[in-house]
């Protein structure tokens, strides 16, 4: 698509997106300015306006990212190009950049799942933060957290966090209900059918396998083990240490997010939780297989909130 000649309808929708104050979405009704505060590298800003489109991204994956800011973004921005991905841009033409805002943006798959970056690390957060005149800009890989509470081709709410409201150096915690550009229910389909809040029977499969970890439970838990995690559950000589490793590995509960499904394989993106309130919790996301019937987790990628 040229993007100059964008139709009357995508530029009244850039437009609307820009202007919207993500602090009161949701509940329709006002929240305090803080409701929405980035810090980074001890900068405060509140991150009051957002933008969303989809696109593929460098692994061509169609994905959907989202910009939170703490300053409008000209819709002429929006309105040049449709290639927005920061890994395909450098740096002055990226549009926190151009509009010399504090900003996040992150992307998510279908389902509300976050991108990889490769097998064992998830993409992250790309950061802008004010620092005297100058506009700084780094990466948070392995770390944070995406809620996206309903994603379809036109539309995205969630919240993305990272770090608690007590952190004197970084910390977010900002939610968004905003409009997509250029969304395409098609291939948004093509990469996977969501599997919805409780992760679908992956995610029902997960619980079993992380339920019975923590009792130490190897009579169910071996219904759920990958080939993997079965050779040294099999070991008679090794079996204990291998519970009590798959016991401390396991978190005291857990929230599954969001998951998708693709065949014979799944994503489930959760939360690990522990009882110990000096412990922080972790966001997982799991790679899972359908084996004889079983979801078996075959790897698990956890980094702290």
């Amino acid at each position: 698509m040229n993007m100059r000649k964008l139709s009357f309808h995508f530029r009244r929708l850039c437009l609307s997106a820009m202007l919207l104050s993500i602090s009161g979405c949701g509940d329709g009704g006002s929240q305090p300015a803080a409701s929405n505060l980035m810090r980074w590298e001890k900068h405060d800003a509140v991150l009051n306006n957002a933008v969303a489109w989809q696109q593929e991204d460098v692994d061509k994956r169609w994905v959907t990212f989202v910009l939170l800011t703490d300053r409008p973004v000209p819709p002429g921005l929006l309105a040049e190009t449709n290639v927005l991905d920061p890994a395909r841009l450098n740096r002055e033409d990226q549009v926190a950049e151009k509009t010399g805002a504090q900003a996040l943006v992150f992307q998510v798959m279908t389902g509300g799942i976050p991108v990889p970056a490769g097998k064992t690390t998830q993409r992250g957060f790309d950061v802008w933060y004010h620092d005297g005149d100058k506009l700084g800009n780094s990466m948070l890989s392995g770390s944070g957290g995406i809620d996206i509470e309903s994603l379809t081709a036109d539309r995205i709410k969630g919240r993305a966090i990272h770090g608690l409201a007590t952190d004197k150096d970084d910390m977010w915690s900002v939610s968004f209900d905003i409009p997509i550009m250029r969304g395409n229910a098609a291939r948004m389909a093509a990469e996977g059918e969501a599997l919805g809040k409780d992760g679908g029977q992956p995610g029902k499969d997960l619980i079993a396998a992380l339920d019975a970890m923590r009792k130490k439970d190897y009579a169910t838990l071996k219904n759920y083990a990958s080939p993997e995690l079965a050779t040294p559950l099999n070991d008679g000589a090794k079996r204990e240490d291998t519970l009590e490793f798959l016991q401390r590995l396991a978190g005291d509960s857990q929230q599954i997010v969001n998951g998708l499904r693709n065949g014979d394989k799944a994503s489930v993106y959760w939360v690990k939780k522990w009882k110990d309130t000096k412990v922080r919790n972790s966001r997982c996301t799991d790679s899972i297989v359908l084996v004889d019937g079983k979801w078996r987790s075959t790897l698990s990628n956890c980094a702290a909130e």
